[in-house]
């Protein structure tokens, strides 16, 4: 199917009882009053679509046909359950998502999860401990070509563990080191064609670290310059994080699913090229990881795969029937997505 198609199309996961027709634009305002980018992401993952089919006319093996055809056909249809007498009581039930790993619609969709995973995580170890504190790390390393970004993932890797696995006793700050929640981040650097590849991190130290274990900035250089085994001293930056903002905490999971891959500034051959290097390099990977604190209490809490799990019913969100403002039943209404909009 065409991602230009305008006609109506009803899966077969839709049924009869949808509300289908009445030509009404979608509009899904969020609790804090924004409208959600259900519009803006569509068209972004429409472009990085045009970017899949460019990069396989010199790398076939970048993607298989039906992954492309997923990522064409992503977020074509959606369904809301909305209340017929307030409009801003509506939420996602169904929708066909393709799951790639650098499409924008699939990576928002990530992000909220993930938001609000690490919300009842930070909020759950909180709670259990109050000795708990939180510091914020991003650790770099010189920019690399893209032949060499997927090897240079993995030695980053292997440093992070050295890092922060007790066992390898490699530095002094290990044993203060209660948890860690960790994100891949990878940035294109246009003019020089190269890529740099850094990690996200929030550690959870016993608030004894602030008084015995405090290690300066370049102290963590020291450290991440010895686990990483070169010969000169990488930028890193650390920052305690303020135990009562917790939503900063949690911001910081942004970066694990930005996926803002899509360049405007160059020629659609290089952002083609820059795409089969992305996606070669992240293929099978885990952007995320959880170590300690926060691996238990995610594990005790139950919550889905980020990365492979449920891209419709976020963490937190009510799968309700009713209206929560006037009790009436919640109806199913399907969007299609036209030419710059979705369509009921």
């Amino acid at each position: 199917m065409s991602i230009f198609n305008c006609t109506p199309i009803v899966p077969e996961t839709y049924t009869s009882s949808n509300i289908f027709g009445t030509g009404e634009i979608l509009s899904d305002i969020s609790a804090s009053g924004r409208e959600r980018p259900w519009v803006e992401k569509k068209k972004a993952s429409q472009k990085l679509y045009k970017l899949f089919k460019i990069a396989r006319g010199s790398d076939e093996t970048v993607i298989t046909d039906s992954a492309l055809d997923r990522l064409g056909n992503c977020a074509e249809h959606l369904v809301f359950k909305q209340c017929p007498n307030h409009s801003a009581e509506k939420h996602l039930t169904k929708g066909d998502f393709c799951r790639n790993r650098l499409c924008p619609m699939c990576n928002w969709r990530r992000s909220l999860k993930m938001f609000s995973q690490m919300s009842e995580i930070v909020e759950k170890m909180t709670d259990d401990r109050r000795d708990l504190r939180f510091i914020f790390l991003t650790l770099t390393l010189k920019n690399c070509t893209g032949d060499k970004l997927s090897e240079t993932i993995d030695h980053m890797n292997n440093a992070f563990k050295l890092m922060t696995d007790k066992t390898k006793r490699s530095n002094s700050v290990q044993k203060y080191i209660l948890g860690y929640f960790k994100a891949l981040e990878v940035t294109y650097n246009v003019k020089a064609d190269t890529y740099h590849p850094h990690f996200h991190v929030v550690l959870a130290v016993a608030d004894s670290y602030f008084t015995r274990g405090f290690t300066k900035t370049e102290k963590w250089v020291e450290i991440w310059q010895k686990c990483l085994g070169i010969d000169y001293k990488p930028v890193v930056d650390v920052r305690s994080a303020d135990i009562a903002n917790k939503g900063a905490i949690c911001e910081i999971t942004k970066y694990a699913t930005k996926g803002e891959y899509l360049l405007d500034d160059i020629s659609q051959e290089q952002a083609a090229r820059a795409v089969i290097v992305l996606a070669k390099a992240l293929k099978n990977r885990r952007l995320v990881g959880f170590g300690g604190l926060f691996r238990e209490v995610r594990k005790f809490l139950q919550h889905d795969d980020i990365e492979d799990g449920d891209l419709i019913h976020i963490t937190g969100e009510q799968d309700n029937d009713t209206c929560k403002i006037c009790g009436s039943k919640l109806l199913e209404h399907m969007y299609e997505w036209r030419i710059g909009a979705y369509v009921n």
